[in-house]
């Protein structure tokens, strides 16, 4: 066996180099799930009478993305999210003594738009419903299964700002 020139295992070890720094495009963070790095999110509208899940369907969806590594209505957004509570449900399947609902479910019905800041062009656009049922035998309530229902539809909110693969 003849032994290798020099110039030729410089020649790999430079390519080995090169092809170590070079990577493979993959990243990590909210540049590689989201479209947008920056979000402004305005405060749910609710078109149901019961009053106050918007602030707390709000402050869901702004934890989801936040934990994504998603700014929140930092100056620089590029993307503005606006959601609309278009229904709420809450049926008592089960009542036990005064009144006191001991079996139930809870239903909440959202729009969501997606627009982009800078030419005002309309992104992404969705509506959807999710659901909770809750048993008082199980250590549950209303406001549990509520809170179910709010974490669900965050992430279903999130998942319209990632990129398409």
């Amino acid at each position: 066996m003849t032994p290798c020139p020099p110039w030729t295992r410089l020649a790999a070890g430079l390519f080995a180099c090169l092809w170590a720094f070079a990577g493979c495009a993959y990243s990590i963070g909210p540049g590689a799930l989201y479209a947008h790095s920056s979000v402004r999110v305005q405060v749910a509208d609710n078109l149901d009478e019961r009053r106050t899940h918007e602030f707390d369907l709000t402050q869901a969806v702004v934890r989801q993305l936040q934990a994504g590594g998603v700014r929140v209505n930092a100056p620089d957004a590029t993307a503005r999210l606006n959601l609309t509570i278009v229904g709420i449900d809450e049926p008592a399947l089960v009542e036990g003594r005064l009144d006191v609902v001991q079996v139930g479910a809870v239903s909440f019905r959202v729009r969501l738009t997606l627009t982009d800041v800078a030419t005002g062009k309309l992104l992404v656009t969705g509506e959807h419903a999710e659901s909770a049922s809750f048993a008082q035998t199980r250590g549950e309530s209303r406001d549990t299964a509520r809170q179910e229902v709010f974490d669900r539809l965050a992430r279903w909110a999130a998942s319209k700002l990632e990129k398409d693969w």
